[in-house]
Parts: structure tokens; C-alpha cells; sequence
């Protein structure tokens, strides 16, 4: 698509997306076995749940002010590095507070790595084009979603659940890694307007 040749900001972000997504992806098809193994089963799940919905919300305003006040490869790096790390704590402990403390830590940086590149590539592209650029983000959001989905127990089932969830988290880490390196720089946003 040419308008994401003439945007390298915005077609960078698209691997940088979706590998981050495959892994959120397996993760999230993960939980329950994992709560109902390591956690104590399905209270706890709800309540791993929950924590992940306040993160969320508690990420909303954050993404606000970090988008409008950090160019986007430091800002997406740092934040998928964190929600990796919250990932590493949430697949290997077994007390419930630790879990939902990174539940919580998952939540809010994860609404920045969802919500930052929509942000971006929504001030970016223009009007005419942004209906196909949403299309083409859609669709890899959309497999990489599924693909993870699907490995994700296929790993646990030839694997185990161990080595399926920890290698989830290297595939996160990996996204903040590609991040780093392959979107470009940009100059730091100024505020947008409230």
C-alpha cells in the first residue's frame, strides 16, 4: 500500500504490533489453565481477571499524557518491556497478590501498547487514507491475534503449560526488542488539543 511507504513510522509499526499481539494472544488463551494450575482455580482467575480491567482503565489517562509527550519507539519499547516483565511475574508465581499486582501492571501498560500506535497512525495518515490503514492494521491485529490464540495451547499440549506460557513472554520481549529497533525515531509530539 503506498501510503505506507510514504509513512515508514506507521508500517513499522505494523511486525512491531503484531508480534507483541501474538503473544498477548497466547497468554490470554493461557490464563485459565494457569490459574486453575498455579492460582487455585476459577476465584482466582476472576479476580486475575478484574485486576487486568483495573490496570486497563488505569492506563487510559496515562496514554494520554505519555502519547502526547513521547515519540513512539521509546514510549511502545518501554511499555512492552513492562508488560512483558508483568507477563514473567504473572506466569510464574502462585500467590494470588503477586498475581494480580502484575495483573494490574499488565493492564495499564498494555493500554498504552494497544492505544499508542491507534494514536499515531490516526494523527499521521491522512483523512483519505485512514479507513485502508485501519483496515490493514485491523488484519494484522486480527491474525496475530488468532495465530497466538491457537500456539499458544498447541505449545502447552506438546510442551507444557510451563514452557508454552515462558515462551509467550520471550515472543512479548521480543516485541518491545523489534520495537526498539525497527520503528524510527521521531520527534517528540506536541500536545494535542483537549
Amino acid at each position: 500500500m503506498q501510503v505506507l511507504r510514504e509513512h515508514p513510522l506507521i508500517a513499522a509499526l505494523l511486525p512491531a504490533t503484531g508480534v507483541f499481539l501474538l503473544a498477548n494472544a497466547a497468554l490470554s488463551a493461557l490464563l485459565v489453565p494457569l490459574g486453575v494450575e498455579r492460582l487455585g482455580g476459577p476465584t482466582a482467575i476472576g479476580l486475575v481477571l478484574s485486576a487486568l480491567g483495573v490496570g486497563f482503565l488505569l492506563g487510559a489517562p496515562l496514554l494520554r499524557l505519555l502519547v502526547d509527550r513521547m515519540p513512539i519507539r521509546p514510549l511502545l519499547a518501554s511499555a512492552k518491556a513492562v508488560t512483558a516483565v508483568g507477563f514473567a511475574l504473572l506466569v510464574n508465581v502462585t500467590a494470588l497478590p503477586a498475581a494480580l499486582i502484575a495483573a494490574v501492571v499488565i493492564g495499564t501498560s498494555g493500554s498504552v501498547v494497544l492505544g499508542a500506535p491507534r494514536t499515531v497512525w490516526q494523527r499521521t495518515i491522512p483523512g483519505s487514507a485512514l479507513g485502508r490503514v485501519s483496515a490493514v492494521f485491523g488484519i494484522v491485529e486480527a491474525a496475530a491475534t488468532l495465530a497466538g490464540a491457537v500456539l499458544g495451547p498447541v505449545v502447552a499440549q506438546v510442551a507444557g503449560l510451563g514452557v508454552a506460557v515462558n515462551t509467550a513472554v520471550l515472543l512479548a520481549v521480543a516485541g518491545a526488542v523489534l520495537t526498539a529497533v525497527v520503528v524510527p525515531p521521531s520527534p517528540a509530539p506536541g500536545r494535542s488539543p483537549a
